[in-house]
């Protein structure tokens, strides 16, 4: 039996993933930059490791993730935060409606518009994030929750500029899977 060639950074690979977290090529994490490099160079010795241990090792364009068959419960759950992503995405749209991928997105911009907007002023007061009423608030929560799950990255560490990761690729695709669902 030939021997398994894995890179030394399996486990670290498999605890990012395992979390329900994409590794993106434009990551600006260094960490993440090399995870995903060595999931790139590896990614077939990988996919039959993790295989037998319930998570198929997935690729998008500049994304990596795993996949897995879940119970009906978690599967409900991971829906209704999809959706919650699919509102958050609703709104980047507005500001950029190709929501161009590695192109900065500068936060003072988007809240601008979100006040300006009616259309955007309203997504965000309906969406469920910490804030209240105080819309910048809630769009600083709302970025940091997207950061947080690995869709987009800050550029400082005020949050003031920021952008969208190539794993955003994965909701657009699940955006456009609803819309034509529902006959959008």
């Amino acid at each position: 039996m030939s021997e398994l060639h894995l890179p030394a950074k399996t486990a670290a690979i498999f605890e990012w993933l395992s979390r329900g977290l994409f590794l993106s090529q434009n990551s600006q994490d260094h960490t993440h930059q090399s995870l995903y490099q060595a999931v790139e160079a590896y990614f077939e010795a990988l996919h039959g490791y993790f295989l037998p241990l319930g998570f198929e090792l997935s690729k998008g364009p500049g994304y990596f993730y795993f996949s897995r068959e879940e119970n009906r419960s978690t599967s409900e759950d991971k829906l209704e935060k999809l959706f919650r992503y699919l509102d958050y995405i609703e709104i980047l749209l507005l500001q950029d409606p190709h929501l161009s991928l590695g192109r900065v997105h500068a936060t003072a911009d988007l809240l601008h518009l979100i006040r300006q907007q009616p259309k955007a002023r309203n997504l965000m007061r309906k969406l469920s994030v910490k804030g209240g009423e105080d819309l910048g608030e809630k769009l600083k929560n709302m970025l940091k929750n997207l950061e947080k799950e690995g869709w987009l990255a800050f550029l400082d560490e005020e949050g003031s500029q920021f952008i969208l990761l190539d794993s955003m690729h994965y909701l657009l695709h699940m955006m456009e899977a609803v819309q034509k669902a529902s006959g959008k």
